[in-house]
């Protein structure tokens, strides 16, 4: 039921993005967060009326070169990560007027970024061959656990407590980064935010959980979400 609120969300190139009209939330996303946060945006979209954010998929090297490179409705408010900005990174961002932005830690994955398109040959290889191992992500893992299992990293098995409490090796923490100069320029961003850390959307029986979230413990998401609502900076 949940899923069939899913739609498809606009992609556009960076070269198109300036011609647009800035009513809409531009968000720069990589392969691991790329689905919670379309699907993030079609729930902010239908709860706060508002238009359905612009998403691009982009490696995680090429969100974060455009989303440093400048403050202003032609660049993006908001950039997704299975990662921490590094320092170097935020040093750009502040070299590039970027001084103020928001870490919002919303959740894991359970490995680094694959393409979407090599997991359907994956599946059939492993499910064919118990020689065969390949490297998934948690979400797919858990849609096919009836006819593949899971390989433990340094005896650690996959599952929901050990990627959370981040014991299994490969775990995935899964970041927003939004520009605080962006907030009273574009509308919605807020709204936006407070959506993507609500309990229906990242909590334990939230949409995102049921499309393979792997939830922050109730105090980080607490705290997670204070942060966020609250806009504290992690650039001064």
């Amino acid at each position: 039921m949940k899923a069939a609120l899913f739609s498809v969300i606009t992609i556009v190139s960076i070269a198109s993005a300036p011609s647009l009209a800035r009513d809409q939330i531009h968000i720069v996303s990589t392969p691991s967060d790329f689905r919670f946060t379309t699907m993030v945006g079609e729930y902010f979209a239908r709860s706060y009326h508002q238009p359905v954010p612009l998403v691009e998929r982009r490696s995680a090297s090429t969100a974060v070169k455009y989303f440093c490179a400048g403050v202003g409705r032609q660049h993006p408010d908001v950039v997704g990560l299975a990662r921490p900005l590094q320092v170097r990174e935020l040093d750009r961002c502040q070299e590039s007027g970027v001084k103020r932005v928001t870490e919002i830690k919303f959740g894991y994955d359970g490995v680094f970024e694959q393409i979407s398109r090599t997991y359907d040959d994956a599946l059939r290889d492993v499910a064919s061959s118990r020689r065969v191992t390949a490297i998934l992500p948690y979400t797919v893992f858990e849609q096919n656990a009836h006819r593949i299992a899971a390989h433990p990293i340094e005896g650690v098995v996959p599952d929901e407590v050990t990627i959370a409490m981040n014991s299994y090796p490969v775990t995935c923490p899964l970041y927003l980064y939004v520009k605080l100069a962006h907030y009273d320029r574009v509308p919605g961003i807020l709204e936006f935010v407070a959506e993507y850390t609500s309990d229906r959307a990242w909590g334990p029986e939230g949409y995102l959980t049921d499309s393979g979230l792997v939830p922050l413990s109730h105090r980080d998401r607490i705290d997670q979400r204070a942060n966020a609502i609250g806009l504290n900076p992690i650039l001064r």
